[in-house]
């Protein structure tokens, strides 16, 4: 296991999966590449029950996508980025066992995505949590507005993610994005008592009952539409715009 990603795991079958890839736990293709052999190793764990994903930084979960090197990429090196950034979504969201998500702090763009295909999700009261993209030129997926839609309802979420900003911890709490609000110290405990409902419960049920709770959407046949938009849209003006803008740090000009 490399340094970006570290597994702990416990005799009771719960096994926790922290990230610590730089100081915003932004993505590159490299932890992407890390992350998807992790998941796929996990899931065909025959001892695990319950996943807990949570972040080794005190202050953050992950604050999306590494774009400064996403604006320099280009041909097969965007193909595998857009790839990977999908098969990571759809591992998470049909992981064989519970996920827990713990955010210690924001949670935007990527990170985001990461806990609404988890199963629970726990954030520190300081933190934030949103879909941001449309203010980057960039557009969110179809899989993750479903996903976003059935948890929050559409009305709710369609305004999220046209206007791209984000939500308070409490405001996520009121509206049903997240599960708890809970001090940073106590995250992972916090997160251990859900996972400890899950153990004496029948693992193959489990297994059984998620794949049924996941079976309302064609998977495949979105993100299959989803890779080739998004490749399309990165390549828009507004998107290159705003890629640029926020590795600047500078307010984006659209056409």
């Amino acid at each position: 296991m490399s340094a970006e990603l570290q597994i702990i795991e416990n005799h009771g079958g719960i096994v926790e999966l922290s990230l610590n890839l730089n100081d915003q736990n932004s993505f590159g293709l490299a932890a992407f590449t890390e992350l998807d052999r992790t998941l796929k190793l996990l899931a065909s764990h025959d001892k695990i029950r319950v996943l807990i994903l949570h972040s080794m930084k005190p202050y953050v979960f992950s604050q999306g996508l590494n774009l400064e090197e996403m604006s320099s990429a280009s041909g097969e090196l965007v193909d595998e980025f857009i790839r990977l950034f999908y098969e990571n979504l759809k591992s998470i969201y049909l992981f064989p066992h519970p996920v827990i998500c713990v955010m210690p702090g924001h949670a935007m763009g990527y990170g985001a995505m990461i806990a609404m295909t988890s199963d629970y999700r726990l954030m520190a009261d300081r933190a934030r949590i949103g879909l941001p993209e449309v203010k980057l030129g960039i557009r969110v997926p179809i899989f993750i507005a479903r996903i976003l839609q059935d948890i929050v309802g559409v009305v709710e979420a369609d305004h999220h993610i046209l206007e791209g900003g984000a939500y308070k911890a409490a405001e996520a709490k009121e509206i049903g994005l997240i599960d708890q609000i809970v001090s940073p110290e106590e995250m992972l405990s916090a997160a251990r008592k859900v996972a400890q409902r899950f153990l004496k419960n029948s693992r193959s049920a489990m297994t059984a009952s998620k794949r049924a709770i996941r079976h309302r959407m064609d998977h495949d046949a979105i993100i299959e539409v989803d890779a080739r938009e998004t490749i399309r849209t990165l390549n828009t003006p507004d998107a290159r715009e705003g890629i640029s803008a926020a590795v600047e740090r500078r307010r984006p000009v659209f056409s």
